[in-house]
């Protein structure tokens, strides 16, 4: 089964029952080759305790699960109306995180001739200036949070399968499109993505229309911690802040100790 996904119908993956699904290719027609981008169930009770299940067990065969959903009002997108595109893991060539995160900070903070007040209330505690690459945590997070974090997500859900070496790549790998008003292919968040992987145990659990969730094992442990992780969500997706509580202070408070990351692209 390494790195294959089902046939179209029910399946049976690293010994969880899954319900009918079936194999999704860029333009949402099944793809008949032996590794096609995403496979997908229909939406089931117990997606979440599935989700669970496989993420303990599919750990390097090739496979990362992930939690789905659709736009609101419109389920069908974009997992059956053909709005993903191809494997994008050329883009990642030469692409580096920290490089991404500055270049992302500078072009969110507000222009010179903004308010310098409100400005400064958005920023604080920093400048301009993006203020470096937040250290990575190492206290684990307890199992009961976790599940916490999974239970969390209220929305229905479906199980996707996705051939990719490690959850991070599992964007690139479909083909996403929910930040494109913002990217052309989902590798620059990839690319970061994959930094967040290796300094907090963040991998990507969920991922909708234009959502991404992810579950963190080695959370913020504090506020201070926790400011640093929140300039970098500034520069991931501004929208968390601006559209959100409205500055990094107020959101790292939120940050600190929390175990599920979200974010959405408009």
């Amino acid at each position: 089964m390494s790195g294959f996904l089902p046939a179209d119908g029910a399946a049976a993956v690293a010994g969880v029952r899954l319900p009918v699904g079936k194999r999704i290719g860029p333009g949402g027609k099944s793809r008949r080759s032996p590794q096609p981008a995403l496979w997908v169930t229909g939406e089931f009770g117990d997606a979440a305790g599935a989700w669970l299940a496989l993420r303990g067990r599919l750990g390097g065969t090739g496979l990362v699960p992930l939690l789905l959903s659709g736009l609101r009002g419109q389920p069908d997108r974009p997992w059956d109306s053909g709005e993903l595109g191809p494997p994008a893991f050329g883009a990642l060539a030469g692409l580096e995180a920290p490089v991404l995160l500055r270049d992302g900070w500078d072009m969110h903070v507000p222009d010179a001739e903004e308010d310098e007040e409100q400005t400064a209330a958005l920023l604080a505690p920093f400048s301009r200036s993006f203020p470096g690459m937040a250290p990575a945590a190492s206290v684990l997070a307890s199992p009961a949070r976790l599940d916490e974090a999974v239970a969390s997500l209220t929305e229905p859900m479906r199980i996707g399968l996705v051939v990719a070496s490690r959850p991070a790549d599992a964007l690139v790998s479909i083909g996403w499109q929910g930040a494109g008003n913002y990217h052309e292919t989902a590798a620059p968040l990839t690319a970061v993505l994959r930094s967040w992987e290796e300094r907090f145990g963040a991998t990507v659990m969920h991922v909708g229309f234009d959502t991404v969730d992810l579950l963190v094992e080695r959370p913020a442990p504090s506020q201070q911690a926790a400011l640093a992780v929140a300039a970098e969500h500034f520069a991931f997706c501004m929208d968390n802040i601006y559209q959100g509580v409205g500055s990094i202070s107020e959101y790292a408070r939120e940050l600190t100790g929390a175990t599920r990351w979200s974010f959405w692209w408009d």
